[in-house]
């Protein structure tokens, strides 16, 4: 932790964040007092509904910015999902691409997952299925027609 001049007043553990008053908690306590996009708990926006890609792979990216490697959990309808089969490591770039299991199930310092978080067995003219290899969280379409409640993954 730093003063106003910048120096050096406290040093946080390696699992530990700082905190307002100069203390030191646990990350994700830490996360949630800066209130900005970097936390532990999340929640997605039901995708719309777009006929013409109705059903398609649904999915979100996560990143690690912590300095330890971190475990996912994803659930949805109050259900835990297994992540295993639906969190990836993108590797690669273009025609080249590849989605890689994460190493012991964990997402490492730095990087980004691709959670495929839903699909439709079907859709509309334009639909895009998860790649292959890759199991979805929910084999559905989770978008809702005209006005109503739906239900977020978290």
């Amino acid at each position: 932790m730093l003063d106003c001049h910048g120096d050096v007043i406290a040093t946080c553990a390696e699992n530990e964040g700082c905190s307002d008053g100069g203390v030191c908690v646990d990350p994700c306590t830490s996360a949630a007092a800066e209130e900005s996009s970097v936390g532990c708990d999340f929640f997605t926006l039901v995708p719309p509904p777009e006929s013409s890609t109705r059903g398609s792979c649904f999915a979100v990216l996560v990143t690690n910015t912590w300095q330890v490697p971190v475990t996912l959990d994803v659930t949805y309808r109050g259900q835990s999902l297994a992540v295993d089969g639906m969190a990836r490591r993108p590797v690669g770039n273009g025609a080249g691409l590849t989605y890689q299991p994460l190493a012991s199930g964990a997402l490492g310092v730095g990087e980004v997952a691709v959670v495929f978080l839903a699909q439709s067995v079907s859709g509309g003219v334009n639909y895009v299925g998860c790649p292959a290899g890759v199991t979805p969280g929910v084999t559905l379409d989770t978008a809702i027609d005209g006005t109503g409640l739906g239900d977020a993954f978290r």
